[in-house]
């Protein structure tokens, strides 16, 4: 076999994104770590200039104060103390973007028209807290729209995510039909599945332990890779999720067949150690036609 590889994205048929998965961003956070005395009105003038207004919180649950009014879009800056008796462990803001402000704000990012460097923050100790994606089954077919049929659904997906996670907690709403797993506090990802007019929307939001191998791509700006890695996320967590026999998954399962990520390679003799390799940054030994085969089929490399 003769083949010209010089990365492992060579191999791929296609890299995911949100726009071929029709995945929207629906929320962001930014932990950005500050030292001393917490002042968010640098923060939310920065902001403003791209296009938000902001709400600042003192804390958690508390009222919120509007520094500007005259933009479309909002951002929400929470204040972070240290206090390791409420369970605080870090000093900052939370700037939380949710719905339509975090996909506005997402866009900014790509379009490389907002960088994290221009934060006006001493350290520029800026992480990633939560990233959340969606997707909108429309109801296409009226079949699709029966309450009866979505209920049983909801059902279903319970009984999955228990027989797989016995130690967790389920609820499905009795006003409205939602299901919301798992409902304990602080957990690394939660599952959202609920009627709307028209579609049934379906949410992950993840927290950093959730995405932590996608961290430095969102950072540098890599969004081709990070959008990448977290449809794959997406469609591994929701197949655990949702019943392959039910009409409300089709859209899941054909995904999941066309989805082409190479898989995590461990112990591949590629002069790499102690990581997990990337297919963004896998280089290839001089005999390309065993790499090859050992991506295919996740085996090491014999010399």
């Amino acid at each position: 076999m003769n083949l010209d590889i010089k990365n492992s994205k060579d191999l791929r048929c296609e890299v995911l994104s949100f726009k071929s998965e029709k995945l929207e961003v629906d929320y962001i956070t930014l932990n950005i770590s500050i030292e001393g005395h917490i002042d968010p009105k640098g923060i939310g003038e920065f902001l403003f200039e791209y296009g938000f207004n902001s709400k600042v919180l003192e804390h958690e649950n508390a009222e919120g104060e509007k520094l500007f009014f005259s933009n479309k879009y909002e951002v929400i800056l929470v204040k972070s103390t240290w206090n390791p008796q409420e369970n605080c462990f870090w000093n900052g803001i939370a700037t939380r973007f949710a719905g339509c402000n975090g996909k506005f704000f997402y866009h900014l990012l790509k379009q490389n028209r907002i960088r994290f460097e221009f934060f006006p923050v001493a350290n520029r100790d800026i992480r990633l807290g939560r990233f959340d994606l969606c997707y909108c089954l429309d109801f296409s077919f009226p079949e699709l729209g029966k309450r009866s049929d979505i209920k049983k659904f909801l059902a279903s997906c319970k009984k999955k995510f228990l027989s797989k996670y016995p130690s967790q907690k389920v609820s499905i709403a009795r006003k409205y039909l939602k299901l919301t797993a798992p409902v304990r506090k602080k957990a690394k990802r939660y599952y959202r599945i609920y009627e709307k007019v028209n579609h049934l929307r379906f949410e992950l939001e993840m927290r950093q332990e959730c995405f932590k191998y996608c961290l430095n791509s969102f950072l540098s700006y890599s969004f081709e890779e990070f959008e990448d890695e977290l449809v794959g996320i997406f469609l591994v967590e929701f197949r655990d999720l949702c019943p392959e026999n039910s009409k409300y998954s089709f859209w899941l399962l054909g995904r999941l067949r066309r989805k082409s990520s190479l898989p995590k390679l461990k112990n591949l003799s590629l002069g790499i150690s102690k990581a997990i390799v990337s297919p963004y940054n896998l280089n290839f030994c001089k005999d390309l036609e065993s790499s090859y085969q050992a991506c295919r089929l996740n085996i090491p490399i014999l010399h």
